[in-house]
């Protein structure tokens, strides 16, 4: 724990190199002293199909979901979340520049009490 998953527009797909993102971004996590490394886990999905605003290829997204337990608090969350943004953003200079793109992070809270694992 945590989960980072960025769902991402196709036509962003050449706009940035995703393992250097994943490494700035486990890099942020770490920082704010919340997270083990090697309990960072990162993926990446690539949306064909979507649809945004009245359409048109112009138009783009990155969404990155943050799932992590819901032990912390909510302006704990906001924090990790906040300074992912600037990290997301900066990966994806070129097609805010080019696109009309939107880059938003959203904090999933999971239950505690429902979250089991096994490591080796």
């Amino acid at each position: 724990m945590p989960h980072l998953i960025l769902e991402y527009t196709a036509n962003l797909h050449p706009h940035a190199d995703r393992q250097a993102l994943f490494h700035r971004l486990h890099e942020t996590m770490m920082a704010s002293g919340e997270f083990l490394l090697d309990e960072i886990k990162s993926r990446a999905i690539c949306l064909d199909d979507y649809f945004v605003g009245a359409g048109g290829d112009h138009h783009a997204f990155a969404h990155l979901k943050i799932h992590m337990l819901d032990k912390r608090d909510g302006a704990v969350m906001a924090r990790i979340a906040q300074s992912l943004l600037p990290v997301l953003s900066e990966a994806y200079q070129t097609a805010l520049t080019s696109l009309q793109c939107q880059i938003c992070v959203e904090v999933v809270p999971i239950r505690s009490d429902g979250y089991f694992k096994v490591v080796s």
